[in-house]
């Protein structure tokens, strides 16, 4: 399990670099493409915080910050036997390292990724795998409970 854990993560990481470096070499900084109107678009902008803003500027923090919580789901992605919680812990590490890579490398993160038809920020492709790692996290956490629900009653 570790070897396929350890090839996704790097598989999603590079999809998430590639897309970036291809951002940062086909679009000029604030260049919007609008590729479904009023529904999807690429931007290309450079964030020097987390979600939504929080942290601006302060990069060399959110990298102290990151390199222990992606070692803590590394351990963790190591210890479970489960399937979901570990492609969730994959998803959830390879889009960390991913905007780890951008804040080491650059000192910021390219984001790329805009819904129009809602009041959200700019993202990238490591913030869907990040959602969608967490996503798989709860499904499992859910999944458990209902099979203990399950268990009790019968």
């Amino acid at each position: 399990m570790l070897f396929v854990s350890v090839i996704s993560i790097f598989v999603l990481l590079s999809v998430d670099q590639i897309a970036k470096l291809l951002t940062v070499n086909i679009f000029a900084l604030y260049e919007e493409r609008v590729i479904i109107p009023d529904i999807f678009s690429l931007t290309y902008i450079q964030n020097s915080g987390a979600a939504w803003g929080i942290l601006s500027n302060n990069t060399n923090l959110l990298i102290v910050i990151s390199v222990p919580i992606i070692a803590m789901l590394g351990w963790l992605m190591l210890k479970s036997k489960k399937k979901i919680l570990t492609s969730g812990l994959n998803f959830i590490i390879a889009g960390a390292l991913g905007n780890l890579v951008d804040r080491i490398r650059i000192g910021y993160v390219v984001d790329m990724l805009r819904l129009d038809f809602l009041n959200f920020p700019v993202f990238n492709i490591a913030d869907v795998m990040l959602t969608f790692g967490v996503l798989l996290v709860i499904t499992d956490y859910l999944s458990d409970k209902i099979s203990n629900v399950e268990n009790k009653n019968h």
